[in-house]
């Protein structure tokens, strides 16, 4: 007897390819989103520290710590305080439409408070569904410390002063992982890189082609050890690899021009708005547009994201930009 055969093409057994499907492939880069905290550390470290660096020998005479918190202070709280607000309001729409989300997280007053105190991680969790403002706690906690990390600058140089960062974040890693809290010791080596270049450019430096050469190899790891769970070395490489990338537009100027960058200067202007308000907005959107229930792929939430841009730029106009405006006329 002859063995029986399927007359339907095995190609009919399969779903064929859709756009939808090639562009969640390509937005599966996404997962690796976090690379854009160690980056923000560095900018930070490299934006705070640039006017000391570039004055090294009045800059701790003339350096004022209570004008110094006074203005961050100023840069960071209107928006925080808006920000948290929008989470209570976003998390409890959401939590009225469904009951119970992953997303969701406590929304007390005692973790409005901690949030507000830069204690996020250490006494309190994140507040309701507005993960990302951890590394806004580490932030205000780099500020903090900042007065004291100038003086310990000028006294060890540039080279040994980027050894004990290392150091202190090393440390600061191995308290984490006896005691889960998340503070800025962890992370201190990311943020004072930044401040290594700002005196690297104060110094007229010529970057190794050492560094270029691994910038590529330590983004990669980094990539590799964020999918293994490996978060702190992940982030420290991450902060190698693009620091020479930083370097290079701070001594030869930007890397894009024309309608890309001026696009790129617009979202600029906003981005601290749209990082602190962007997560509980992609929540309740998820609420109320997919009812809670994850999705597929990436590509239906990356469309939500894009959707938070022009309540991000709305934010910022009442709320973000009366404030950046109060600090230009506030004393250094």
């Amino acid at each position: 007897m002859a063995p029986s055969v399927n007359r339907r093409s095995p190609r009919h057994d399969l779903h064929p390819p859709t756009a939808a499907s090639f562009a969640d492939v390509l937005s599966f880069p996404l997962v690796w989103g976090a690379i854009g905290v160690p980056i923000f550390f560095v900018l930070s470290g490299y934006v705070i520290h640039r006017r000391a660096a570039l004055s090294p020998k009045t800059s701790v005479a003339r350096f004022s710590p209570p004008n110094f918190l006074m203005r961050r202070f100023v840069r960071i709280y209107p928006t925080l305080v808006g920000a948290l607000i929008v989470t209570l309001v976003c998390d409890l729409a959401a939590r009225s439409l469904v009951a119970h989300d992953e997303n969701y997280g406590p929304l007390g007053w005692q973790g409005f408070l901690g949030n507000l105190a830069a204690l996020q991680g250490v006494v309190c969790p994140p507040y309701g569904s507005n993960d990302p403002l951890w590394s806004l706690s580490i932030e205000i906690q780099f500020y903090l410390l900042y007065p004291i990390a100038l003086l310990c600058a000028r006294r060890l140089g540039r080279w040994k002063m980027l050894l004990a960062a290392l150091l202190f974040s090393a440390a600061g890693y191995g308290l984490a992982a006896r005691t889960g809290f998340i503070a800025f010791p962890q992370y201190y080596f990311t943020w004072w890189l930044g401040a290594f270049l700002a005196e690297s450019e104060a110094a007229a430096w010529k970057l190794p082609r050492f560094w270029w050469a691994g910038a590529g190899l330590a983004l990669a790891a980094g990539c590799a050890l964020t999918l293994a769970g490996q978060t702190f070395f992940a982030f420290n490489l991450w902060a190698l690899g693009v620091a020479p990338i930083l370097y290079a537009i701070i001594t030869r100027g930007a890397l894009v021009e024309g309608a890309l960058a001026g696009a790129l200067r617009f979202v600029g202007k906003f981005s601290y708005s749209l990082y602190a308000i962007h997560m509980p907005l992609v929540v309740l959107a998820s609420v109320v547009i997919f009812h809670a229930v994850k999705q597929p792929g990436l590509l239906p939430v990356v469309a939500v994201w894009a959707a938070t841009v022009p309540f991000a730029y709305l934010f910022y106009l009442a709320v973000e930009r009366p404030s950046v405006r109060l600090l230009g006329k506030m004393p250094h």
